[in-house]
Order: structure tokens, then C-alpha cells, then sequence
């Protein structure tokens, strides 16, 4: 499987509801659990965990998912739960690493 549309572009625009003491720090990670749609939209996403936790980090994946698209494969039909881990580097925002997803 893999990211036909990466969500780079929505994570950067996201990073603005990062707090700005948390910019000084560089990186944050966060894991979304999210729903495959036929088309590869990524819905019902939950943060699984985030860390600095509370600094905005969350928000900023969860919007990005909702722009996001996957490949679909047979290994994970839509309907399928995948799980993924998003990571931030604030220090080169045009570096935001999306993590390919797992089932």
C-alpha cells in the first residue's frame, strides 16, 4: 500500500496549531488509527498516541488525515483498520516523514 496523496502539503498548513513553545523542540510523533474508504480516503481516524502529548501535534495529523489518500490492496480492503505513525520535524518542515501505513 502506499500514499497516493501524502498529506504533505495539509501537514505543513497543519503545524500551525503546534504551540509555538513546542516549535523550539523541533519533533513531535503521532499514531492514527484510521478506516480505508474505497476511494482510499482515510476515515473514523483516532489518535493512538502523541507525543509531546497536548502540544497540537494530534490535531495537526487528524486534519492532514482527512486529506490524505492510500492505494488500496488486497491485503487491506476498504473497511480495513490501518495504523500509522506520523512525524514531525519542525526544524525542516518540508521533511515531514509520513510513515508508510500498517494493518
Amino acid at each position: 500500500m502506499r500514499w497516493l496523496i501524502p498529506g504533505m502539503t495539509a501537514l505543513v498548513g497543519a503545524c500551525g496549531s503546534v504551540k509555538p513553545t513546542v516549535l523550539a523542540e523541533g519533533q513531535g510523533v503521532v499514531r492514527l488509527e484510521c478506516t480505508i474508504q474505497e476511494d482510499g480516503r482515510l476515515t473514523d481516524c483516532n489518535v493512538l498516541s502523541e507525543r509531546p502529548v497536548g502540544q497540537g501535534f494530534g490535531e495537526a495529523a487528524l486534519s492532514a488525515a482527512r486529506q490524505a489518500r492510500l492505494e488500496p490492496d488486497a491485503l487491506r480492503p476498504p473497511g480495513a483498520k490501518v495504523q500509522y505513525n506520523i512525524r514531525f520535524r519542525l526544524d525542516e518542515p518540508a521533511a515531514l516523514d509520513l510513515q508508510p501505513p500498517r494493518a
